[in-house]
């Protein structure tokens, strides 16, 4: 089998149109947009803080329609009931799993870029990793389409983490709303970064012989790879997800001792963007 005809090819180049797309939306943010919504914000910032600023914008949009195509699949295949359902798959989970891997692959490659500028990006950069390879492979072989949908509603903390960062580089960090969201960051990371997350991998462990029975990605690779790659990665993005939640209920136990966010409790850096605060003098690692 030629490498460019494998399945997982064919997968990454049907979300290549929607990598593009983003990628234009997050490059119209970076030149033009961010300056007309937030000139006195953007001023104050390095090239490194301004692609970050643009990158949150985009990523907030991202998460609005992903959600909106995620429930769309949901409700209409009933995947509540089908999580351990391999096999299960329509147009609409395909949708939905192309779309974010495209905003995922792009922004992969702009944090592969500014690296070290951002803060967080080691733990960023593996879940991208791990993200690109599973769907992919869910695409390509048309496999554990459920989990993978059930996996974007996880964007809907998003706008949570995006909204405390911005606060921060608008000197809001006194502000009702950089509080309220703090909140509202914790509880909704608690029921969908690790409810849902968890609800996933009990669904796993109750479809176990069909997940070792999943289809090879040729090249003569035996099939357990495939299972083994699948399951590996999740296993490390529900590791990661427990890492932060761990870290923004630390913040939280925190908070209740003083008049501080769950999130600035904490002191994540990823939760508090990839720069940490955004000011004048701010400069990126």
């Amino acid at each position: 089998m030629d490498l460019l005809e494998s399945p997982v090819c064919r997968a990454l180049y049907a979300t290549l149109p929607y990598a593009v797309a983003w990628h234009t939306l997050f490059w119209v943010w970076r030149a033009w947009l961010s300056s007309v919504f937030f000139p006195k914000i953007v001023a104050n910032m390095n090239g490194a803080d301004q692609s970050y600023l643009a990158a949150t914008m985009v990523s907030s949009i991202h998460a609005v329609v992903v959600v909106v195509l995620a429930c769309g699949a949901i409700l209409k295949l009933g995947l509540f009931n089908m999580l351990n359902d391999v096999n299960l798959s329509s147009p609409e989970t395909a949708l939905t799993i192309q779309v974010m891997l495209g905003y995922i692959m792009q922004d992969l490659m702009i944090a592969l870029y500014y690296n070290t500028k951002w803060k967080g990006w080691v733990a960023n950069l593996i879940h991208h990793m791990a993200v690109t390879m599973t769907w992919s492979i869910c695409l390509g072989l048309n496999v554990i389409h459920p989990a993978a949908v059930f996996g974007a509603l996880l964007e809907l903390t998003t706008p949570f983490a995006n909204i405390h960062w911005f606060c921060r580089a608008a000197d809001m960090k006194d502000s009702s709303l950089f509080f309220a969201n703090g909140w509202l960051f914790l509880i909704s990371w608690t029921i969908f970064r690790v409810g849902f997350y968890t609800r996933c991998l009990i669904s796993f462990m109750q479809g176990w012989a069909d997940l070792w029975s999943l289809p090879s990605i040729g090249f003569g690779i035996p099939t357990w790879v495939t299972s083994m790659v699948i399951c590996s990665n999740f296993f490390v993005g529900y590791v990661l997800q427990l890492m932060w939640w761990h870290r923004l209920v630390t913040g939280a136990m925190k908070a209740l001792k003083g008049s501080v966010t769950p999130e600035a409790a904490s002191g994540d850096s990823r939760l508090e963007g990839p720069k940490g605060p955004i000011k004048g003098d701010a400069k990126s690692k």
